[in-house]
């Protein structure tokens, strides 16, 4: 008996005692990584979502301005004007909220963590989050996509 073959055979015996099966039902590593990055993904869907109905709600606002003045020539008092600066105002802020909101939602993979650095160019304006807080929040998902690793699907030709 060659001594590789030996060794082999006392490291299957050894881990034969170590390991025990998985019991029916039980989770393996890659299930449970992945049942944590849906989780994830989920609240990264609802934040996601909350963005793009504040900007949606801005731009609609800006459009119907756009045609009153251009379309239909009216002509804005300048308390129509600063009701709709103001309507605008709160507007932005919302959606500005929600982006922070979405910077701080745990990402689900490196695209989300992708689009975290290039928002941080867009929040010029805000004092509610600051670039440090945004390094350490990306530091942050990497760290948990790093430490939990989803199975790679085979790509078929």
């Amino acid at each position: 008996m060659s001594i590789a073959l030996k060794k082999r055979k006392q490291l299957d015996q050894f881990m034969s005692r170590v390991m025990e099966p998985l019991s029916e039902g039980a989770l393996t590593d890659f299930e449970y990584n992945r049942m944590l990055r849906d989780a994830r993904r989920t609240a990264w869907h609802k934040a996601e979502a909350t963005v793009r109905l504040h900007h949606a709600r801005l731009e609609i606002h800006d459009a119907i301005l756009l045609f009153d003045l251009v379309v239909s020539e009216q002509q804005l008092t300048s308390a129509d004007e600063a009701d709709h600066y103001r309507k605008r105002d709160r507007m932005l802020y919302r959606m500005k909220s929600a982006t922070e909101d979405q910077i701080r939602t745990p990402a689900p993979d490196r695209a989300a963590i992708e689009w975290k650095r290039r928002r941080t160019a867009d929040l010029y304006s805000t004092n509610r989050i600051t670039r440090e807080e945004i390094d350490d929040i990306v530091a942050n998902d990497e760290a948990f996509l790093a430490s939990h690793p989803v199975r790679q699907r085979k790509r078929v030709l």
